[in-house]
């Protein structure tokens, strides 16, 4: 199985963990984190999330290779959930990964899908293009819904 990233969002104490795989997104991180400097806009893979990755390979891939680059300062804009009395052990675990506003990812996303449509990417075949325009869309689809009510999101890079 390869790797791929699915949207989650965080409304509240409410997590959405159902998402369609968006192996495309994942597969061109490089070329759309480029495409997003073009843009001015915060890159794709800014909202990776590696936490579950890290579990699943006990912190030797996070180490290796996912956070290369990551700017710890960065770390201090995160804002983390509020613990619900209800479920401590739920977000306990919310508290531990790393969450972002649904706005500035609208922008992203935004910003990805135009550049696409325009041909950006032309070294796809039409079918690559039009899952990856898919996968951008479906994003959106969730982070409208969730920007409405003021959640974040994360990008969790599943294998």
């Amino acid at each position: 199985m390869g790797m791929t990233l699915w949207i989650r969002t965080l409304e509240g104490s409410r997590v959405r963990r159902d998402s369609d795989d968006h192996s495309w997104m994942h597969r061109l991180s490089d070329e759309l984190d480029q495409l997003c400097a073009d843009a001015e806009v915060s890159r794709l893979s800014d909202f990776f999330d590696f936490s579950d990755l890290d579990r699943n390979r006990s912190g030797e891939f996070v180490e290796d290779f996912a956070l290369a680059g990551f700017d710890e300062d960065e770390e201090d804009d995160l804002e983390e959930p509020e613990l619900d009395e209800d479920d401590g052990e739920q977000d306990a675990d919310l508290l531990s990964l790393a969450w972002f506003d649904a706005e500035q990812g609208l922008d992203t996303l935004g910003a990805l899908l135009a550049a696409v449509q325009s041909g950006s990417l032309s070294d796809l075949s039409d079918r690559q293009l039009g899952d990856l325009i898919e996968e951008l869309e479906n994003c959106i689809k969730v982070l409208e819904d969730s920007a409405t009510r003021g959640g974040k999101f994360h990008l969790a890079v599943i294998e």
